[in-house]
């Protein structure tokens, strides 16, 4: 590979056996670098979080590599379109554009000639959140943000959580009093279905017979949906809704009003969908989406406090026993 070609004038010392574990040549690099992969998170300073806030998403943060002496690493990242060769102690950059889900950033790390790269992981207290600015379905204006913070609330009565953006917007989420959980979608009985039955002879023979009646509300709908088909409203209907991708087990919703960014909302009349725990691939953290709320089409981001938070389930209504008189 190339990357080896731009380190020609260096010499790649093995540091282990080529056929190390994975997990043991991790901790074996790990030290070289501050902070540690593993151990410490990431930490964007004030500085440069300042500096950056016209575009948070290019924000910049820094990781030292020390190499042993009289040995080079090689380190591939996202940040740069070339691998760096660090044979002294070296400062490398990274940006908030690199994060994943999870808040994580991976480096591969090349310490020999023959060795294929070792993955380093670093862990970080930010996410990246997306969003859709208001009357931006219509040209598919998807927007990064970074969350600096998160913050969750709870005095015994309300909870709330504050999101803090790198450009210094917040998103306020007080959450409702009970939570709501989605209904799961129960499978329908087919109307009619096909059983074997015999004819006067005694023969077998297939039927199809009802095991249920429509009714008349059922038949109107369904003429309503043909008609609405035939007509070419459907699709214009069906273009209008809202496709969630937090899925709906587990989790819950709320009137997407209770999220705001201006200090109030705007009486859009949304929903949002969140989860406290459990997202996929970031299973330590929680996880909102909303659409048609405050001054945004929808949003959606992984929330890193909510977990923090008590779930406060809505109780059953209780069935009232008939006593006789």
């Amino acid at each position: 590979m190339n990357a080896l070609l731009l380190a020609s004038t260096f010499i790649l010392k093995p540091l282990f056996p080529e056929l190390t574990p994975m997990k043991e040549k991790q901790e074996l690099l790990a030290p070289y670098f501050d902070p540690i992969p593993g151990k410490e998170m990431l930490k964007v300073e004030d500085f440069d979080r300042i500096k950056g806030r016209d575009d948070p998403i290019n924000i910049v943060g820094y990781v030292w590599v020390t190499p042993p002496k009289g040995h080079c690493l090689i380190i591939q990242d996202k940040s740069h379109d070339f691998d760096r060769n660090v044979c002294e102690r070296t400062r490398i950059q990274y940006k908030l554009a690199d994060l994943n889900q999870a808040g994580q950033i991976t480096w591969v790390v090349i310490q020999s000639e023959d060795d294929e790269g070792t993955p380093l992981i670093w862990d970080s207290p930010y996410r990246i959140a997306n969003y859709i600015p208001l009357g931006g379905f219509k040209n598919n204006r998807n927007i990064k943000s970074p969350i600096y913070s998160c913050e969750a609330t709870y005095d015994g009565i309300h909870r709330k959580i504050v999101l803090t953006h790198f450009d210094d917007t917040k998103w306020y989420i007080p959450l409702p009093d009970k939570d709501k959980k989605i209904a799961g979608r129960k499978k329908k009985k087919d109307l009619y279905v096909k059983v074997m039955t015999t004819d006067k002879k005694g023969k077998a023979k297939a039927a199809d017979v009802s095991t249920q009646k429509p009714s008349k509300a059922e038949v109107t709908r369904k003429h309503k949906l043909m008609s609405s088909k035939l007509s070419g409203d459907y699709k214009k209907k069906k273009k209008k809704e809202y496709t969630f991708l937090v899925s709906p087990w587990n989790a819950f919703e709320m009137n997407s009003s209770r999220l705001m960014a201006v200090g109030g909302p705007l009486g859009l009349n949304g929903k949002c969908r969140y989860k406290f725990k459990g997202v996929w691939l970031d299973r330590n953290s929680g996880v909102i989406e909303c659409f048609n709320t405050d001054k945004y089409d929808a949003i959606y981001t992984h929330l890193t406090c909510s977990s923090k938070l008590p779930i406060i389930k809505a109780e059953k209504p209780k069935e009232e026993k008939n006593e006789a008189k």
